[in-house]
């Protein structure tokens, strides 16, 4: 069992800010490593309240573990912090070399490197959408052995028969959602009309939308940061690593998909997991929406700018090439398209 009121009183005392957020759900304090100089009244070092996941991460610096590394780090009396067994562990037979955690440490992912060469076409289909010879381990979440997925996170899958399964794993690919409650799969079949299909990872009901992510960790405390939407999966990855998008890439903090045309939902659950409470927000908007529609987005308290891309040589972003097209909204009109170069 943890005492959380004795390692905030700790926290303090070693970094000079600590305090719980509003749910209490998290204990945030600044960041013993990236903010011993900073002055200000705010941290950006969170630690997940919970006795089985108390696990940290640093928004500024990218600092992150188990609270018993946070605890060495800051040489901190353990028995006084943690009293009797731990409950947090990592108790699954999986070994380590083969697997990689999550974040959260919630999930673990089979090694890209390690299943690539069984799953040959899997890859040749994303390298041929993204548009040159990536290495896969760039990408996110990304999951080639579906099977073996659910195998070693003892993801319930009773009401999917065996033999879907099967299919799923000879033909999709995954890409995990970045609060871990769904796993997004594409078809690799171009000719099939059952493009997608969404596995729950949990029957636990989030309180924020789930959704796809890159973080850029390109993030500036002294301004507001600039947060990337997009529909789909393969438009978040064909943009972000194509080049095509490469100053807003180095100027952006996150990009993400909605998995729908409904941006506003997951705005809000992207600037709460980034802890943000506004942001400036551009949208890779699939063509088939008018720009009017955005137009409501634009009054939210949380945006501090929105701008529109479409894509001029395609319905969208998620294939190549690209022909970028823009609309800047201001509070009180927008200009109308013109050609971005």
């Amino acid at each position: 069992m943890i005492n959380w009121n004795y390692l905030k009183d700790e926290l303090e005392l070693k970094t000079g800010i600590a305090y719980y957020d509003s749910r209490r759900t998290e204990l945030i304090c600044k960041c013993p490593k990236c903010e011993t100089e900073s002055k200000k009244n705010k941290g950006h070092l969170y630690i997940q309240v919970s006795e089985e996941h108390p696990v940290f991460n640093c928004f500024k610096c990218g600092f992150k573990g188990n609270i018993l590394t946070l605890i060495k780090y800051l040489s901190l009396n353990k028995d006084e912090i943690i009293q009797g067994k731990l409950l947090y562990t990592y108790s699954r037979n999986v070994s380590d070399e083969k697997y990689i955690l999550s974040p959260s440490n919630k999930l673990f992912f089979e090694k890209i490197g390690d299943c690539i060469e069984y799953y040959q076409l899997k890859s040749q289909y994303i390298k041929q959408r993204i548009g040159y010879d990536i290495n896969l381990e760039l990408i996110p979440n990304l999951v080639l052995n579906i099977k073996n997925f659910v195998r070693i996170n003892n993801i319930n899958t009773t009401e999917i028969k065996p033999e879907f399964l099967e299919y799923l794993d000879r033909n999709f690919i995954g890409f995990v959602c970045n609060r871990e409650s769904l796993m997004i799969l594409r078809n690799t079949d171009e000719n099939s009309d059952f493009r997608f299909y969404n596995l729950k990872l949990t029957d636990k009901k989030l309180i924020f939308k789930d959704f796809y992510g890159i973080k850029t960790n390109h993030y500036d405390e002294e301004k507001i940061n600039t947060i990337v939407l997009c529909e789909g999966v393969f438009d978040v990855l064909v943009s972000y690593f194509s080049g095509y998008f490469n100053d807003l890439k180095e100027s952006s903090f996150f990009w993400a998909c909605a998995l729908n045309n409904s941006y506003e939902n997951t705005a809000i659950s992207v600037l709460d997991f980034c802890k943000l409470t506004k942001a400036n927000f551009v949208i890779l908007s699939d063509n088939d929406i008018n720009e009017k529609r955005y137009a409501f987005l634009n009054k939210k308290p949380f945006v501090n700018k929105l701008d529109i891309y479409w894509n001029k040589s395609g319905k969208d972003f998620g294939k190549l090439p690209i022909e970028k097209v823009k609309t800047s909204f201001d509070r009180n009109f927008f200009e109308g398209r013109g050609n971005v170069k």
